[in-house]
């Protein structure tokens, strides 16, 4: 049982720790992997990411990523 335990919180520390790519050019903002790039120009980069909607807003998730950052405290 505690081999159980210890396999489902490993995953969810792996899971929430290798979803995102901190990106430097822009401050080691966290990125999430399968996020798709979709205008590039001098200072502004576009991402489309599926799991993000005006509806939904983003995940929990990614939301706590942000917070480590310092990012969520400017988000409503």
């Amino acid at each position: 049982m505690l081999g159980i335990i210890i396999v489902i919180i490993a995953g969810y520390f792996i899971v929430t720790n290798i979803s995102f790519v901190l990106v430097q050019e822009i401050g080691g903002f966290p990125i999430p992997k399968d996020a798709e790039v979709i205008k590039e120009e001098e200072n502004v980069i576009a991402y489309n990411w599926s799991k993000a909607s005006e509806e939904k807003s983003i995940p929990k998730r990614y939301q706590k990523e942000l917070e480590k950052g310092g990012v969520g405290d400017c988000m409503a």
